[in-house]
C-alpha cells in the first residue's frame, strides 16, 4: 500500500487538507474558512486537518505524516510561523509543528507555501520530467507579488538564507517601489499589484472606456481578472498591458535560467492560473526575444497541479521530509 500523507495549505481565506498519497493521488479532501471563527488559530487549522482525514475515510494509524504549507515566515528547523498579512497569528511565532504533532500524533513538517509549492511541483508535477541527477527545478510563483523556490537534486536549496527569492532582485533602483522597501524589484513589473497597478493608470489617464465599464466607472475597483478578460475579448489597452506583465515573467524566468541553471523553469501562482495558455504563450513569445541564444533545453511551463497545488505541495512537504 502507498503512503499517505495529509497535505494542509494554509490561506488568507481558507484552509484546504487533503489525504494525499506518494504518487500525487487525493484519497479526500475538506476546505473550511481561515476567519470568521471564535476557535484559535491552531484549534481552527486542526479542525481543518481532522476533517481531511476524515473525509477520506481514515484513520490517523493510516497516516504517515502531515505538511504544511503556510504564507509569510516559517522556520521549518524549529516548526515555527510567524503568519502573513492575510492570516495574522497571535505573539508570533507559534510553534505549528510542535502543536500540530502533539494532536496528531504524527511527524508534522512544515514549510513556506512557495516552497512547499516547489516540492509539490517537484514530487507530482512537472519535476517528474527531471531525475536528480539533471540537476535542479525553479519554481517561479506569481499572484499578488512573486517568490521561487529552487529544487537541486530533488532537494531545497535554502542557501544561507532563503535562495530562489527571484521577485525580490533589484531591476530598477529609480523604480517603483516594492511591498519589501526596496525599489525597482523584479516583482514590480511582474506580478498582480503591477498589473492592477498599470491598468488604474491607464484608467486615470482616460486610455480604455472598456476597462473602466469593467470596474464600474472606479480605478481604485478594477482587478487583474478584468484585464485578462478585456485583452482576451481584444481590448488594445488590455492587450498592451498583458504583454507588459509577460515581458516581466519571461525577465524572471531569464534571470533564473542564467544564475541557477536549471533543468527547467515551472510558473504557478495565481496569475499564472488566471492567464492561462493566453498567458503562458506571450511569456513565451517574450522569453524567446529576450534571449537572442536561446536554447531549446531553456523549457518554461505551467504548474500541471492545477487547483489542488497547494495540497499536494503541502503534502510533497512532508513526503521530502520523511525520506
Amino acid at each position: 500500500m502507498s503512503d499517505l500523507f495529509v497535505g494542509v495549505d494554509i490561506g488568507g481565506t481558507k484552509i484546504a487538507t487533503a489525504v494525499v498519497d506518494d504518487q500525487g493521488r487525493i484519497l479526500g479532501s475538506t476546505t473550511v474558512p481561515s476567519q470568521g471563527s471564535d476557535e484559535s488559530v491552531l484549534d481552527r487549522i486542526w479542525s481543518a486537518i481532522d476533517q481531511g482525514v476524515a473525509a477520506a475515510k481514515l484513520s490517523w494509524a493510516q497516516v504517515v505524516g502531515v505538511g504544511i504549507g503556510a504564507p509569510g515566515a516559517v522556520d521549518p528547523d524549529l516548526g515555527k510561523w510567524w503568519g502573513s498579512t492575510n492570516f495574522s497569528v497571535p505573539n508570533p511565532p507559534i510553534s505549528l509543528r510542535q502543536e500540530i504533532e502533539a494532536r496528531s500524533g504524527r511527524p508534522v513538517f512544515i514549510d513556506n507555501d512557495v516552497k512547499a509549492g516547489g516540492l509539490g511541483e517537484y514530487h507530482f508535477g512537472c519535476g517528474r520530467e527531471v531525475s536528480d541527477a539533471e540537476g535542479g527545478l525553479l519554481f517561479i510563483s506569481v499572484g499578488t507579488g512573486m517568490a521561487g523556490a529552487l529544487l537541486v537534486g530533488g532537494r531545497l536549496f535554502r542557501g544561507e538564507r532563503d535562495a530562489g527569492e527571484i521577485g525580490h532582485i533589484p531591476f530598477d533602483l529609480e523604480g517603483h517601489p516594492c511591498a519589501c522597501g526596496q525599489w525597482g524589484c523584479l516583482e514590480t513589473f511582474a506580478s498582480g499589484r503591477a498589473l492592477t497597478r498599470w491598468g488604474r493608470a491607464a484608467l486615470e489617464a482616460g486610455w480604455s472606456k472598456r476597462l473602466l465599464e469593467s470596474c464600474g466607472g472606479d480605478p481604485a475597483r478594477l482587478k487583474g481578472g478584468d484585464i485578462f478578460t478585456a485583452a482576451m475579448e481584444g481590448e488594445p489597452v488590455a492587450q498592451g498591458l498583458i504583454e507588459r506583465l509577460a515581458r516581466g515573467i519571461a525577465l524572471a524566468a531569464l534571470v533564473g535560467f542564467r544564475v541557477y541553471d536549471p533543468r527547467l523553469v515551472v510558473l504557478g501562482g495565481g496569475v499564472i492560473a488566471g492567464g492561462g495558455s493566453y498567458l503562458m504563450e506571450r511569456i513565451r513569445r517574450a522569453y524567446h526575444g529576450l534571449s537572442p541564444t536561446y536554447d531549446k533545453r531553456e523549457q518554461i511551463y505551467a504548474t500541471r497541479l492545477g487547483t489542488q497545488a497547494g495540497v499536494l505541495g503541502a503534502a510533497a512537504v512532508a513526503l521530502n521530509g520523511i525520506k
